[in-house]
């Protein structure tokens, strides 16, 4: 969970860098953290069907597109609001990075974070999934 608070943090602060404060900026870190924890769960997924001869991908398919994702979301938003946790987890940080803050940087760590997920996706479905 430690990565994952780590892309919190970046996700949070990139919502505050692009004036998202009108919205609720943890709403925008939840999504793509949770993005990316959804295609992990998934390439787990297919790496244990593919290592234990199981057809969990055959039983995934008869459920519902977000069967998967809507309680990903829900614990998430449960974890990063429960007393606060989430202006935890940003002052805590926020002092952990002391250089100074550059949209650049939190840019490419979430877009990074998410094309590798997204990409390991496809790789395993490619490969795992027969």
């Amino acid at each position: 969970m430690l990565l994952y608070n780590y892309l919190f943090y970046y996700s949070y602060e990139l919502a505050i860098r692009i004036k998202n404060e009108r919205d609720n900026p943890l709403l925008y870190a939840i999504g793509l953290t949770g993005g990316c924890i959804v295609c992990n769960l998934l390439v787990a997924l297919d790496l244990i069907s593919f290592v234990f001869n199981l057809n969990i991908s055959e039983k995934i398919s008869g459920l519902p597109k977000y069967s998967i994702a809507i309680p990903v979301y829900l614990i998430l938003y449960i974890y990063y609001t429960y007393i606060n946790n989430h202006r935890k987890l940003y002052s805590k940080y926020k002092h952990l990075v002391s250089k100074p803050r550059t949209t650049t940087k939190a840019l490419l760590i979430v877009v990074g974070s998410i094309l590798f997920s997204f990409v390991l996706l496809i790789i395993s479905t490619k490969l795992f999934v027969k």
